[in-house]
């Protein structure tokens, strides 16, 4: 805390340090005394033949010495003295030089934040910032402002009283969530502008929520003064709508009390305007349930959703949540593989089936098939360990991808004959068989948390991979890593599209990954990320 040093007449704080351990530092003062007393020149004794005879006497040194070049010593220590009163940050208060013409500036803040809106919160403090403004003197300015996430200046400095009442009568209620840190920097600033004392007056339901995370976003500073003035006596119970998690199949709705409203609530679901399904929900005192509505009826194209609950208290501006539904067909996904094995269609098929929101339909075809399919109408293309293909579907892929479309690559022993990956051309340096190694298996050792086909794609831990192939990724994004430095999921973006390359299969017998609770995630998001819904 600042160190203030008290004068005037008044009795005012007049000077302070905010630093004021450095004053210790005072102390050195007596350096330069010692450099001029005991580190003066000493001449050497020389002999001298008429004084042998004398008896020696030892003279003390310090007791008979006398300071000398009186002005180098007087620089010296008020050289000292300055730094450590420069160390120290001493300041002037201004509040004491400003109360010397008597007037001061007197601020109404008035919290106006979405809590004021229960009960009458913000008329009673409104009546009570309308009766303070009678304390204002002659000499004295006073100013309104309201504040929520903002403050917002209602009026110039004024000794107005009948214009100070009307600026408080103007305030209205917001949905902004309250900040004390952005009322105390509003009034840092007015301070520091004003010629006078700044003497606040805070009108709040002094929410916790309010507060910032660090109490140094609070400092008032010098030269203000803070009175509070609580405007509630007791917790209202408030039951709300916390958060929806809307999908095309399942609507997800959680409801929170706080306050102690615990009870039964009735959720219900309204769709354009219209009420299409309820359920009652118990919320236990400071708790929170879950309402889900399931086979959502929407028209095609974008609809305007709403939960709404009922819970009769006297805070209903948060008892509703909006949101928006799009209903559209599945989008189809190529499915192109080599048709020896159907074990990797029948793990991804039933993969992308299960999703939480039925986006897509797969459809298979060979590589001859796919060659003369039209690319442009699929959502992605997954080209599953499908071997050699012909020139002609390559080029195919390479002009869909080029134009903005997605290709998911899986690389198995087929692809690996290749010696670069399919579209992309990464380099396949080599298949690797973790079995030949001490190792009987590898595992993932990095995953990339933040890109949007990993970030929420379940959790890989315990999956085994048996066989990888080895591709060189160059500037390419690895979104995935192996124990053994192996790339096993990379990104290349190839003109307005994008390849991600998957450097084993799907067929649970490269690796066990199908068997994992993490396989249908990993699906479902790289799906999403393909078909650009991310």
């Amino acid at each position: 805390m600042p160190a203030r040093v008290s004068g005037g007449a008044a009795g005012e704080n007049v000077v302070g340090f905010l630093a004021p351990w450095f004053l210790a530092g005072l102390a050195a003062v007596g350096l330069p005394i010692w450099l001029h007393l005991l580190k003066q020149h000493k001449t050497t004794p020389l002999p001298f033949s008429s004084l042998m005879f004398f008896e020696r006497r030892t003279q003390s040194s310090i007791k008979h010495r006398r300071l000398r070049y009186l002005l180098l010593f007087a620089l010296r220590t008020a050289l000292v003295a300055l730094l450590a009163l420069a160390f120290a940050r001493p300041f002037v208060n201004s509040a004491t030089v400003a109360s010397a013409g008597g007037g001061k500036l007197l601020v109404l803040a008035i919290d106006n934040s979405f809590s004021m809106r229960q009960g009458n919160r913000l008329e009673r403090a409104k009546s009570e910032a309308v009766a303070s403004v009678a304390n204002l003197r002659p000499e004295d300015r006073g100013m309104v402002l309201a504040f929520g996430s903002q403050a917002h200046l209602m009026g110039e400095p004024s000794g107005d009283l009948n214009g100070l009442r009307a600026e408080i009568h103007a305030i209205q209620p917001s949905d902004d969530r309250g900040s004390y840190a952005e009322l105390v920097r509003v009034l840092r600033s007015l301070a520091q502008s004003a010629n006078m004392p700044v003497e606040a007056h805070l009108f709040s339901d002094m929410q916790k929520s309010s507060m910032p995370p660090g109490f140094a976003d609070i400092a008032l500073g010098p030269g203000i003064r803070l009175a509070m003035h609580p405007v509630v006596n007791q917790s209202l119970g408030n039951s709300t709508v916390e958060n929806v998690n809307p999908k095309k199949v399942r609507i997800q709705a959680t409801v929170m009390a706080s306050g102690g409203a615990a009870g039964r609530r009735r959720v219900a679901l309204l769709l354009n305007g219209r009420e299409v399904s309820s359920k009652p929900v118990d919320v236990s005192a400071n708790g929170r349930a879950t309402a889900e509505f399931i086979g959502l009826d929407a028209p095609y194209g974008m609809n305007r959703g709403e939960i709404r609950i009922d819970s009769g208290d006297a805070f209903a501006a948060d008892d509703h949540y909006y949101f928006s539904v799009e209903r559209s067909d599945p989008r189809p996904v190529l499915f192109v593989h080599a048709v020896r094995d159907g074990r990797d269609l029948l793990y991804y098929r039933m993969a992308i089936e299960s999703a939480r929101d039925a986006a897509f339909t797969l459809q298979a075809a060979s590589p001859d098939q796919a060659a003369n399919l039209p690319l442009a109408r699929y959502a992605f293309v997954v080209l599953s360990d499908a071997g050699e293909i012909s020139a002609s579907l390559e080029q195919a892929l390479r002009g869909y991808v080029g134009a903005g479309g997605s290709l998911l690559v899986a690389l198995g022993p087929s692809s690996a004959a290749r010696k670069r990956v399919p579209v992309s051309d990464e380099p396949i340096r080599e298949t690797r068989y973790a079995s030949r190694d001490a190792a009987r298996f590898e595992t993932i050792a990095t995953l990339d948390a933040a890109h949007p086909a990993t970030r929420q794609a379940g959790n890989w831990a315990g999956v085994k991979f048996y066989r990888s192939a080895r591709i060189e990724p160059g500037a390419d994004r690895v979104l995935a890593m192996l124990a053994d430095d192996t790339p096993l999921l990379v990104e290349r973006q190839i003109g307005d599209g994008r390849v991600l390359t998957f450097a084993s299969t799907f067929d649970n017998v490269a690796n066990d990954f199908p068997l994992h609770a993490g396989f249908v995630p990993f699906v479902e998001e790289t799906a999403h990320y393909l078909a650009g819904l991310d």
